[in-house]
This record gives C-alpha cells, sequence and structure tokens, in this order.
C-alpha cells in the first residue's frame, strides 16, 4: 500500500498531466482522454500513468498518439514537481471501461 506521501505524489502528478496534455497536446478530433490512475514507484523514478480513451475503437491508436509525445509532456512536467528525483512518466491504456460493459453484458444475458 503507497504511503500518504506517495498517494499525494499520485495526486499531484494526476492533475498536472492532465493539465499538460489539455493545453499543450492538440488530440485529434473527436478524442477524449482522460487519467484514470497514476502508480508511483517509491523512490521516484518510475509513474506509470493509465488513460481512458474515448472512442474505445481508438484506444490503441490513442495510445500511441500521446506515448509519442511523451517526451515533450515529460519535459513540460518536470519543473512541476519539486523533488529530488522527477519519475519518469509512462502511459498505459486503461480498459475498466470495456471490462465493466462485458460484465453488463453477461449479467443482461443471464436475467434473459
Amino acid at each position: 500500500m503507497p504511503s500518504k506521501r506517495i498517494k499525494q505524489i499520485n495526486e499531484l502528478i494526476k492533475e498536472e498531466i492532465s493539465s499538460i496534455i489539455a493545453k499543450e497536446i492538440e488530440l485529434p478530433p473527436n478524442c477524449l482522454v482522460t487519467i484514470t490512475k497514476v502508480e508511483t514507484s517509491a523512490d521516484l523514478k518510475h509513474a506509470n500513468i493509465w488513460l481512458s480513451i474515448l472512442p474505445t475503437n481508438y484506444q490503441q491508436k490513442g495510445l500511441q498518439f500521446i506515448s509519442a509525445r511523451a517526451g515533450n509532456i515529460q519535459r513540460i512536467f518536470n519543473p512541476c514537481l519539486k523533488t529530488r528525483n522527477t519519475p519518469k512518466i509512462s502511459f498505459r491504456a486503461d480498459d475498466s471501461a470495456e471490462k465493466a460493459e462485458h460484465i453488463n453484458q453477461l449479467l443482461d444475458t443471464i436475467k434473459k
């Protein structure tokens, strides 16, 4: 379980990266990117950022689009965090919405 400090850093990273994506990255039309979760290592060297990308059929392309700009996002983000180590960010696709939809479909099938 992460410490209180790591939880605070995760929340700060989530806010800052969300702001950077909204202001600095021109997303493709009709694409919505939301940060769902951030996990930072205890030594603050790595941070995994989970993205929810809508529409879901664009998820892989959207993840590649954001990952290709990770260096630029990292450069903008580095001065925002005042710690000894600034975590190297990496992006992951959050597929929890797809899993929830699949579970709902299964439950509907069971009801019928």
